[in-house]
């Protein structure tokens, strides 16, 4: 089921850019930014820890009215478990960074004499040419196997 909307698309498309921003209220704290040079932005007042907060949504009509409410209901589900929506989106951001990054297990370089320094973190070891060639000997004679 869909939320009631204060605001209809017939009225968001009717605003015109005036000399200054101003707002056009669906209630529970969004509203729809309406900037002089007329752009349409999403965005929900609150307060958090006393102090008052702007929680930025989107862009209209990319983000639909009930888009907004949805987000908007969203956040407000987050400020009732004591946490800031904008810092919880940021921290979600970073979280989703750092799991889209692969992690560096090791890192390899090949040095003029033929030899290779295998890293991980802090720790490096260096194998010279010939041990590698005695490795890979003992590794075809147990592949033989």
């Amino acid at each position: 089921m869909f939320p009631q909307t204060k605001l209809q698309d017939a009225e968001i498309l009717a605003s015109q850019p005036k000399a200054k921003p101003y707002k056009l209220s669906e209630g529970g704290g969004l509203y729809l930014l309406v900037s002089p040079n007329g752009a349409k932005y999403w965005q929900m007042k609150y307060r958090f820890e006393g102090k008052e907060r702007k929680y930025a949504i989107g862009v209209y009509p990319t983000v639909s009215i009930k888009a907004a409410i949805i987000a908007r209901d969203r956040a407000k589900e987050v400020l009732r478990c004591g946490i800031d929506p904008v810092e919880n989106r940021k921290q979600l951001k970073k979280a989703k960074a750092i799991r889209s990054t692969p992690p560096k297990v090791f890192e390899y370089t090949l040095h003029d004499d033929g030899s290779v320094t295998i890293t991980k973190r802090k720790q490096s070891l260096t194998i010279a040419q010939m041990d590698i060639e005695a490795l890979l000997h003992i590794l075809k004679l147990s592949l033989k196997r």
